[in-house]
């Protein structure tokens, strides 16, 4: 069978487009916009045909199709002028991915455009990007001139029109000239033509190569490209070998070759260009500075007043939201920006996506803030930082991860915080310290505590719980960055019931127990010290009991946890802490009460607009929910789904179950369930313990039960669970009851 000719290919491949849309809208349910050139790799939607129509009413009114125009651009001598027109449509139409110079390969570089018989619009285009002969337009597709700045549908079909008009009159080709750009690649080669080609005759050279090696094998029914390399063995020719290997490796940059590339900024100045000039002006001077450009001042600005502008602003933004819709190619290119930028991103990672920091219309807005304005699949702010589906999600994402990390005291190792982090965004460690620390989390050496433990105490709590054994109060200074003086980290710690000091200038955990100045802990690890790195377990439990006044057990169980270890019965350092999931009785704002579980909320935007929202691991685990489970529970007119399948723990949409009692922004709601059913009502917070877990009936044995402490815990001691579990709330109610009830600490 003889080979098809490159621009006979050309139709080949286009001319089905229309049916094979029709199948595609068959498989999805949805009509087909014959407008919409879906092969087009620029991705610009075409003009509208009714537009296009207006450029050449003039002309003939029918169309050509199939052979008749792959006839008329092989010689558009052969067709009546009056037919240019709906030549110039199935242009358009079809072949809006092709480059000028596939469609007129007729055509010499040095051609004069002869600008000056065109419309004065066309004319100003087309000296805008310094194009006065055929090669400054010979490499551009279609639809990049489609875009070009000012370009109308009137314009590009003036301009096409005046193209096939001097092919028309241009008698440089000859029919053997054109019969070489007809001829197929191989055939070019093996005749000895050995211009370099283009990716796109690369591609369709590798692509003919291995269908004739395929046919040749009797393997013409399996893919071209095979998942593994046994159809590379002896006796593959190398042409063939070199084609897979192409194709395997081709990459967008090869592909566009140098052209330039319709950006996401080039689109949105296609639509742009759509608005007056005073729509376009209020609606960049908005998105650039709502604060500053306000109103009032925009009105005085153009000579209305606030209330017209208003009207404009929204009209605009109902007419901008509506091109994401409208303009599948814009879609297209937002979808991407989002997968970029995945749940979280600085605008400075997605910098090599083409156009998104370009300005727009000399203003200072980029492609980026307008997208932003316009796609409700993200959202970013002034601080360069974008997360999808916003960056609040992403701000309560974050908080609990760390949250699933922390220790008792707040603190996260660094490590466990890079590799979560990673794991769910992919930030770099750059980016990772500037999020974190822009979130007011802190590093305090290899550990991270959160924004809620600003003071010396908390910090110092975080260190020493993390180092696990006392530490000198210079050790603890230091770690602090010296941002107080030692006197005054050394006055913070003495007024503090958390701390012990256990040496002269040692200090402590006071939850570790232990004497003053001696506490087991440190006894042990001065008796490992002593040994080398080593001491028997038998030794140290006969010997440190009498001096410390505690059991034999007490100091079994000390030298069998953090931070030791028991091998062979040899106390020794543990080497790395076991990271554990949250417990759920130190999960923030969970309550455990006899059979129901609590989760107190204080609403948010997220919630209202109904988005779903991440849950720490430790009211999964409270639910009876491990990795990979999926639950539903039924409210009533609404039910909640609680899943297990990512990272973190997923809550479906809260929001009918906030409708139904009428909730609004920042009101404090208790989700509990109980049995196989879920609540939602709304709580009166009046700084009560009773009245933040619910239940103002409850008593302190109860309350201390929901914290998971014994139901003979004081005050005291339900206050420093819930500071522990970051309620600070819920301790200073216990601290007052405490005080009441005169069980505080000395």
């Amino acid at each position: 069978m003889g080979e098809l000719p490159v621009m006979a290919k050309l139709f080949r491949a286009l001319s089905p487009r229309r049916t094979g849309s029709a199948s595609a809208a068959s498989r999805t349910g949805q009509p087909v916009d014959p407008r919409m050139d879906m092969t087009d790799n620029a991705r610009q939607p075409a003009p509208r045909t009714e537009e296009r129509a207006s450029a050449y009413a003039t002309e003939a009114d029918a169309r050509l199709e199939g052979a008749d125009v792959e006839s008329a651009l092989n010689d558009p001598r052969s067709i009546d002028p009056g037919s240019y027109g709906a030549l110039a449509e199935a242009i358009l139409s079809d072949l809006s991915s092709f480059v000028f110079r596939d469609v007129f390969p007729r055509l010499p570089d040095d051609l004069l455009l002869s600008v000056d018989r065109l419309p004065v619009r066309a004319q100003t285009v087309l000296g805008r990007a310094g194009a006065t002969r055929w090669g400054d337009l010979a490499d551009l597709r279609v639809s990049e001139l489609m875009v070009m700045r000012g370009m109308g549908a009137k314009t590009i079909a003036d301009i096409l029109v005046h193209i096939i008009r001097l092919s028309a009159e241009d008698r440089s080709g000859s029919a053997g000239g054109e019969a070489a750009v007809a001829l197929p690649v191989r055939t070019r080669r093996e005749r000895g033509a050995h211009a370099p080609l283009s990716a796109s005759s690369r591609l369709l050279e590798a692509v003919e190569l291995l269908a004739a090696w395929a046919t040749a094998t009797g393997t013409a029914d399996m893919p071209l490209l095979p998942a593994s390399s046994r159809q590379d063995r002896d006796g593959v020719p190398v042409e063939v070998r070199e084609a897979r290997v192409w194709l395997h490796g081709v990459t967008a940059d090869a592909w566009l070759d140098g052209r330039d590339r319709v950006s996401i900024s080039d689109r949105l100045h296609f639509h742009l260009g759509s608005l007056e000039d005073r729509e376009r002006t209020i609606l960049l001077a908005r998105i650039d500075s709502p604060s500053k450009r306000t109103l009032e001042a925009l009105g005085l600005e153009h000579g209305v007043t606030r209330e017209r502008i208003r009207q404009i602003e929204a009209r605009v933004m109902r007419s901008m939201r509506s091109w994401l819709h409208d303009d599948a190619d814009l879609a297209f290119a937002a979808a991407g920006v989002r997968h970029r930028m995945g749940p979280l991103a600085h605008r400075d990672s997605l910098s090599t996506i083409s156009g998104l920091g370009d300005l727009l219309d000399g203003t200072t807005v980029t492609a980026l803030q307008f997208l932003d304005a316009m796609d409700d699949g993200f959202s970013g702010d002034a601080s360069g930082w974008y997360g999808v589906p916003s960056l609040a999600a992403a701000r309560d994402t974050t908080g609990l991860l760390f949250a699933d990390l922390s220790g008792p005291h707040g603190e996260s190792w660094h490590e466990d915080v890079e590799a979560a982090m990673r794991s769910w965004a992919g930030l770099s460690d750059t980016d990772l310290e500037a999020w974190l620390d822009l979130e007011g989390y802190v590093r305090i050496l290899d550990i991270w505590v959160g924004p809620e433990r600003r003071s010396i105490p908390d910090r110092v709590a975080a260190v020493l719980s993390e180092a696990g054994v006392p530490s000198s109060l210079e050790d603890l200074h230091g770690a602090l960055g010296g941002q107080r003086s030692l006197g005054s980290v050394r006055n913070a710690l003495a007024a503090d019931a958390r701390f012990q000091r256990v040496g002269r200038d040692r200090w402590g955990l006071a939850e570790w127990g232990g004497d003053a100045y001696t506490g087991i802990k440190e006894a042990i690890a001065t008796a490992v010290r002593a040994g080398g790195g080593g001491v028997l377990l038998d030794d140290i439990s006969r010997d440190l009991p009498p001096r410390l006044a505690v059991s034999a057990n007490s100091v079994r169980t000390f030298a069998s946890g953090w931070p030791f270890e028991v091998r062979g019965g040899v106390v020794g350092f543990a080497e790395k802490r076991a990271v554990t999931r949250k417990d759920p009785y130190l999960t923030r704002r969970l309550y455990l009460l006899d059979e129901t579980v609590a989760l107190r909320l204080t609403v948010t935007n997220e919630h209202l607009r109904g988005s779903g929202m991440p849950v720490s691991a430790g009211t999964a685990r409270a639910l009876g929910i491990s990795p990979g489970d999926v639950r539903t529970w039924p409210g009533g007119s609404w039910d909640m789904t609680l899943s297990w399948s990512h990272a973190q723990p997923h809550l479906s949409s809260i929001r009918l179950a906030l409708v139904a009692i009428d909730a609004a922004l920042g009101d404090d709601v208790m989700i509990t369930w109980g049995g196989d059913t879920v609540s939602v009502r709304a709580l009166v917070i009046d700084g009560s313990a009773e009245a933040m877990l619910g239940d103002h009936s409850l008593t302190l044995p109860e309350i201390a039960g929901a914290l998971g402490l014994p139901p003979a815990a004081s005050w005291s001691e339900v206050a420093a669970r819930a500071e522990a579990r970051g309620e600070h709330d819920l301790a200073e109610a216990c601290v007052r009851e405490a005080a009441r009830a005169g069980d505080g600490p000395d």
